[in-house]
């Protein structure tokens, strides 16, 4: 069925109006003065009334089709048959019939208890005193340690055993070291389990748990230093090529372990590792094709390496170069946060907005208030996210005040947005600064 001029009063009348949406509501409405008395004068002069209309007709014959189809026929119920009375049973049928009780199943035999696993006490993380270089015989026993609750053959027990006997030859262990007799007791338990191996072959390492509780002390009681493991590392990775994704997660560390407290300003290695960063910085960012070797003292670590500085990792805007390869430096980093913020602005806003922004920014004075124009012409605080995540390799905390997370980022963030605004965003390269506001 197609809605046409002659048949639409027709149909209008059988359509349910109440479930047509309202702008063909309205379109009816405005149709009725001209189709009561037959006047289609302009739908037949006017091509685009008839387009509309048309139109119109078009999406009324949907809706009609639509409710014709789903139209229901009440069929009458038909009138329901009487009740049934159940059959009548002989008599016999109600006399209750002996229960039949069925033997109780003998229960099955029980399985034989499986033999009690060895008990493996797990090692918990080492807090130890962090030193420069773990004692020979808390190394020996950390090995040791290691060994419990695991299948072991007789060469790797006798590998260890030649590693002891082989430092108290060298006497490296002696009888005034640290833990020396625990060191005994252990080479005559390893000579023990290997002689055991050679009728039974392979055997499971079992520390009876009070020994192994007594090792375990031994063994947490140093740790190595987090500045003299990050720099060994480092040293693995001079001189190779094909080692950029492993130096980009080293650098990572590195600045975690700075990041979250772990390494401090006044470590004992603090500029070796801060030449380390920058070497792996200038080597990530593509400056040099390798880690090169370049000997420096380090105090009680002979033969660690690094590289030397050459114009450590800059960000570069309009001229304007700032250090931002540095691990321990606040104010370097709250500089290098303001010139990648700058530069973020610059990158979203591009070149011509960017300086219609600065120029904002220079006429209302607004390095001396608290507000920046930044905010006016893009989202200036994301523009602050994506910096600081550029620079620091992480995410900023944000959240609660009262967190000590937040409080260090959002100082950071501070600062940094008030030397952006007080240099101009860095437009001007060689302007002396102005006098600074706050906040943003």
């Amino acid at each position: 069925m197609t809605i046409t001029t002659q048949n639409y009063q027709e149909v209008a009348r059988n359509i349910n109006w109440a479930t047509v949406p309202e702008s063909l509501q309205k379109t009816h409405r405005d149709l009725i003065p001209d189709a009561s008395h037959g006047d289609w004068a302009a739908y037949k002069s006017t091509p685009d009334v008839k387009r509309v209309i048309d139109k119109y007709f078009g999406y009324l014959t949907t809706i009609a089709e639509r409710q014709a189809s789903t139209a229901t026929v009440q069929i009458p119920k038909k009138n329901p048959s009487p009740p049934q009375l159940p059959p009548v049973l002989p008599p016999e049928a109600y006399v209750k019939k002996p229960k039949v009780v069925k033997p109780k199943a003998q229960p099955a035999a029980k399985p034989a208890p499986k033999p009690k696993k060895a008990v493996i006490v797990k090692e918990e993380p080492s807090h130890g005193k962090p030193v420069e270089h773990i004692a020979n015989t808390v190394q020996f026993v950390k090995r040791y340690v290691s060994l419990n609750g695991k299948t072991k053959s007789a060469e790797d027990l006798s590998r260890l055993l030649h590693g002891v006997q082989k430092a108290i030859l060298e006497r490296r262990i002696t009888k005034t070291s640290p833990w020396a007799k625990e060191i005994d007791h252990m080479q005559t338990s390893l000579r023990q389990a290997i002689r055991q191996m050679d009728a039974v072959g392979n055997i499971k390492v079992e520390i009876k748990p009070a020994l192994l509780k007594v090792y375990q002390g031994i063994a947490q009681s140093e740790s190595a230093m987090p500045s003299v493991r990050l720099l060994k590392q480092y040293i693995g990775l001079t001189g190779k090529k094909g080692v950029k994704e492993k130096s980009r997660k080293l650098r990572d560390a590195m600045w975690k372990a700075v990041d979250s407290g772990k390494i401090t300003e006044g470590d004992p290695y603090e500029a070796q590792l801060d030449k380390a960063y920058s070497s792996l910085c200038t080597f990530i960012d593509g400056r040099e094709t390798s880690l090169d070797l370049h000997p420096y003292e380090l105090n009680g670590l002979a033969g660690i390496t690094g590289h030397a500085v050459t114009g450590r990792g800059t960000i570069e805007l309009s001229g304007l170069q700032s250090t931002s390869s540095s691990l321990f430096s606040s104010k370097k980093h709250q500089i290098a946060l303001a010139i990648a913020f700058s530069k973020t602005l610059l990158k979203v806003l591009k070149p011509k907005l960017f300086a219609e922004m600065v120029a904002a920014h220079i006429k209302d004075d607004a390095a001396s208030k608290s507000y920046c124009m930044s905010n006016d012409f893009c989202d200036a605080n994301q523009a602050m996210v994506d910096a600081f995540r550029m620079v620091f390799k992480r995410k900023a905390n944000v959240g609660l005040a009262n967190n000590p997370n937040v409080q260090r980022d959002m100082k950071m963030i501070k600062a940094a947005w008030t030397l952006a605004k007080t240099n101009d965003f860095y437009a001007h390269p060689g302007k002396k600064k102005r006098k600074s506001g706050s906040g943003n």
